[in-house]
């Protein structure tokens, strides 16, 4: 399927090509099934999306004020806002989604490299401090006893 995608890219995407390749008694009824999953996982991203979005913001939150007793409703606020700023963005600032898109895949390279810094400095019994793990440069080669 991905080899007919991208030989001949169509608006229709998937429903398109499996119409082109399934048995004619069944491409009605096998393009309608792919269409409606294809629009079933656009909801559940678009929901996944706000709520893990809602989540972070709130854990975030929580984490820099001890005090700050989270509520649902908090929640779902963010949520609300979280999935009507994504409504904006795609709706009217079109010409966004280049930057924000390469800022996600920033965001995401960054995260990837933080992660991998912090699960090697913890690996071993000998646990580095954050501040020597991300402050300290050491010139040259340590020496092993």
């Amino acid at each position: 399927m991905a080899e007919f995608l991208s030989a001949y890219p169509t608006a229709g995407g998937q429903y398109h090509w499996v119409a082109v390749i399934a048995w004619p008694k069944w491409r009605p009824l096998l393009s309608w099934i792919t269409g409606w999953v294809n629009v079933s996982g656009w909801i559940a991203l678009v929901a996944s999306g706000g709520l893990l979005g809602s989540q972070l913001i709130v854990g975030v939150i929580s984490f820099m004020n001890q005090s700050y007793v989270p509520q649902r409703w908090h929640q779902f606020l963010i949520y609300i806002g979280y999935n009507l700023i994504a409504f904006l963005l795609n709706a009217f600032g079109n010409f966004l989604l280049p930057y924000v898109t390469k800022g996600a895949f920033a965001w995401s390279i960054t995260g990837f490299v933080i992660i991998s810094i912090t699960v090697l400095a913890c690996s071993s019994p000998n646990y580095a401090s954050g501040k020597f793990v991300f402050a300290t440069f050491i010139n040259g080669k340590p020496v092993v006893k």
